[in-house]
């Protein structure tokens, strides 16, 4: 596969789970972890958050990166 297809992939994906983590964090907690108490879902809600920008941010990165050179690539 062509690194810049691939990056191009990579960041949308990981921008798009991103974004859906920080819209709907009790919803997808509820899916993945089952029935939490109030106080648990709230912080698993923060974490999700955090989550999601992270993901954002590294799918940002990859669609920024997937035009350069190998040679400033690889510094």
């Amino acid at each position: 596969m062509v690194t810049t297809v691939a990056l191009t992939i990579i960041g949308c994906v990981l921008t798009l789970v991103g974004i859906i983590f920080n819209l709907i964090p009790k919803q997808i907690n509820q899916k993945l972890m089952g029935d939490l108490t109030e106080e648990a879902s709230q912080v698993a809600a923060a974490f999700r958050i955090i989550l999601g920008a992270l993901g954002m941010t590294f799918g940002i990165v990859a669609i920024s990166c997937r035009n350069f050179p190998v040679v400033e690539a690889q510094t």
